[in-house]
């Protein structure tokens, strides 16, 4: 008996060992694409003009800022928040010809490789920083962005808006999203998206134009509080930790032991439980004969 506890509780520990120690030893899993902004210059003050500055638990104005959705109807922001749900906020425009559709597909792309789903778990809001863009314009963008998803329901949980100068400003500056517009009537702006609460503050930022699955769907179950997502999903979130100079989640070495120290105590446990009723059952069956 002590020497199969011993060899579970070995297994157990090895089993634990190799997943935490690579990232004890500070040889973890890479950042991904689109965790950190990139130019030629950071200090340039036209990099500073359009980067992207964090500031997470900023609560939006929600009911402060004014759009027009997808079939020119006028909307507070609010409308996007009263189902308790966390949303995915990307500023962009519609007619740009640059890193605007890769920014997209990229969020499709991670999005459709995750379990949580568009309209059911969370949000998708869009927001044009081009006051010249038009509802017609932002339809036709709702339509592609459905199409390359391809989950049903989601058309409930995506809105592409529009709006005035003022009020895009206004949404801009709050998340801390930087753009300027050029001479040739074009913007210049990083890439990202921000995750925001179901009561509009800003969970987590991501920059570029690829995005981890897991880091989204981390970001999201952890935005929602733990409302979204199974067990499996508030275990990760337990076991990964957001570091905030790799804009990204990695597994945290401490938390990592507890839950393996956890998982051995009930393997443990279990494994003696069965043992004492095997071990009861044979005593029976002898006291009978």
């Amino acid at each position: 008996m002590k020497r199969n506890i011993l060899i579970l509780i070995a297994i157990s520990f090895l089993t634990g060992f190799s997943i935490y120690a690579p990232v004890y030893a500070g040889y973890g899993e890479p950042p991904a694409l689109g965790t950190r902004q990139t130019a030629t210059n950071t200090n340039s003050k036209e990099f500073d003009s359009i980067k992207i500055q964090e500031k997470l638990a900023q609560q939006i104005d929600l009911k402060g800022l004014h759009f027009n959705d997808e079939n020119d109807q006028p909307v507070s922001l609010a409308k996007y928040f009263k189902n308790g749900k966390p949303a995915v906020l990307t500023l962009m425009y519609y007619s740009c010809p640059g890193i605007c559709s890769l920014l997209v597909k990229g969020e499709v792309k991670a999005m459709r490789r995750i379990a949580l789903r568009i309209g059911k778990d969370f949000n998708v809001v869009t927001v044009s920083i081009d006051p010249n863009d038009k509802p017609i314009t932002a339809a036709a963008k709702k339509v592609t962005f459905l199409k390359d998803y391809a989950f049903p329901g989601a058309e409930n949980g995506v809105h592409f808006l529009t709006g005035q100068k003022d009020q895009i400003k206004k949404l801009a500056d709050q998340v801390g999203f930087g753009f300027r517009k050029l001479k040739n009537g074009q913007y210049a702006h990083s890439g990202g998206f921000f995750v925001l609460t179901p009561k509009g503050k800003i969970s987590r930022v991501f920059y570029g134009l690829q995005f981890k699955p897991l880091n989204l769907k981390l970001a999201l179950v952890k935005a929602s509080n733990g409302q979204i997502g199974n067990f499996v999903d508030q275990i990760l979130c337990f076991c990964y930790r957001y570091d905030p100079n790799a804009k990204g989640y990695s597994l945290a070495a401490f938390r990592v032991m507890q839950a393996g120290g956890g998982l051995t105590v009930l393997l443990v446990g279990a494994y003696l439980f069965f043992f004492w009723l095997r071990q009861r059952r044979i005593a029976k069956n002898k006291s009978k004969v």
